[in-house]
């Protein structure tokens, strides 16, 4: 949303758009989350509950990018689960995960011990 008219910035839209195609043609994956969960995420980054997408193929163990909704590059992580299960737990409560999952895994889907902040200036 464009903050001046309220209105729907098509145009920013169009270029994060176009800068995620960017990164999966070069073969990165890529995981989008809220706003929200990157302010939550400052303390505690990776709950399943931010994650609003995932791009690309990833099994647990993988560095992934994560990407703001803005399009920026906010960290880079080692997933705890594969792109199957985190789209089977995304947008759920950490709680669920053993739930959703039929095992007990980890509690976030990537844990701040493994997670480097992008510093934008």
């Amino acid at each position: 949303m464009d903050a001046r008219t309220g209105r729907l910035n098509r145009a920013w839209l169009q270029t994060l758009i176009e800068d995620l195609l960017r990164l999966r043609r070069r073969g990165q994956q890529v995981i989008l989350v809220s706003s929200g969960a990157i302010a939550l995420g400052r303390r505690q980054l990776g709950l399943p509950a931010g994650v609003t997408g995932t791009s690309g193929h990833f099994d647990s163990g993988d560095t992934v990018c994560v990407f703001g909704i803005d399009g920026l590059e906010v960290a880079r992580g080692i997933v705890g689960y594969s792109d199957t299960e985190t789209l089977k737990i995304m947008g759920r409560c950490s709680t669920a995960i053993a739930q959703l999952l039929g095992f007990r895994g980890h509690e976030e889907l990537i844990h701040r011990d493994d997670l480097v902040i992008m510093r934008h200036e």
